[in-house]
This record gives C-alpha cells, sequence and structure tokens, in this order.
C-alpha cells in the first residue's frame, strides 16, 4: 500500500512517503513497512504494521507503527566545523520510530481502496558534532587557536500526520 503523507508538529509543515504491505487474517493484518520522512531531517523509518478492522464490512480500522528511524540526512543538514584548516560533518545515528492512529477506507470497486488516516507519529535520532570551546590570542601566538568538544544531541520529534493511501487487496 503506497501512502502520502502530511506531517505537522512544531517544526513546520513536511512531507512523508510510505509503502507498507503484509499479510490478512480476520480482522487483523501484520506487515512491514518502511518509506522516506523529510521533517526536520529526511530519515528512513524502517518498521512493523499491525492493524485491526472493525464492524463486518472491515472499513473503519486502528493502527500502530513501531520500528527504527535511519537518519539519512540532506547535504545541508549537516553542522559543519573548521578549526586550524580542518573540518569535520556532523553523524547521525538511528533512533526508533512510532505511529499510532485511525484510519477509514473507501471502497473503489471490490478489491481496492483508498485509505485515509490521521495518526500520532514519533521520530528520534541522535547527532553528534564537534563545537568549538574557545579561540585564544596573543603573543606568541600570532594565529587563533581553537579547541572542539564533542557534542551529542539526542532529537525527538512528535507530529502530526494526514495520510491518504492506495490499498491493493
Amino acid at each position: 500500500m503506497p501512502q502520502l503523507g502530511v506531517l505537522s508538529g512544531d517544526q513546520a509543515n513536511s512531507f512523508q512517503f510510505q509503502l507498507v504491505g503484509g499479510v490478512t487474517a480476520k480482522n487483523w493484518r501484520i506487515g512491514m513497512g518502511t518509506g522516506l520522512d523529510y521533517y526536520k531531517v529526511r530519515s528512513v523509518p524502517v518498521f512493523a504494521d499491525v492493524r485491526h478492522y472493525f464492524g463486518k464490512n472491515k472499513k473503519a480500522f486502528s493502527f500502530a507503527n513501531i520500528g527504527y528511524n535511519v537518519p539519512w540526512p540532506l547535504e545541508n543538514q549537516y553542522k559543519i566545523f573548521f578549526i586550524q584548516g580542518a573540518s569535520t560533518k556532523s553523524k547521525f545515528d538511528m533512533g526508533w520510530y512510532s505511529d499510532l492512529g485511525l484510519g477509514y477506507d473507501i471502497g473503489l470497486g471490490k478489491q481496492n481502496a483508498l485509505s485515509l488516516s490521521l495518526s500520532y507519529s514519533v521520530k528520534a535520532f541522535t547527532e553528534t558534532y564537534d563545537e568549538r570551546l574557545d579561540w585564544i590570542w596573543g603573543w606568541p601566538i600570532t594565529q587563533p587557536v581553537g579547541s572542539a568538544s564533542e557534542r551529542k544531541v539526542d532529537y525527538t520529534f512528535r507530529r502530526l500526520s494526514l495520510k491518504a493511501g492506495f490499498r491493493l487487496w
């Protein structure tokens, strides 16, 4: 099931794309998914997907996604540190991903449906970069000398997600 979504949180609005697949048994669908998430820093969520369909017609559903968030930053999303003619870029480590929500399928023929959902989504990751601590000026030093320290920042982004997908049964 390909899905496009809009993410809204305190950092601004952004979009996501996901592919989710799985197997269905009675009112349950269990599977895996992945995609692209452009909120704040581009990343690739990889997650397990569990859905429960309600009623005889199986149109309303609740779902839970949980897994890993793998950062894949754009070039302008790195922090770059310069000291004594050298430079270093920040490093990103994966974190976790979750998405909990409700949805409804609008039938498009016997097998297919337009799937709409609203959810609360969280993605996390860690960024590590060098940070300048001080600059020393004075005699006998004629050039600036800097010192660096490694800084680690844990990010957690909480967002609302509105998704539309095309379900193939």
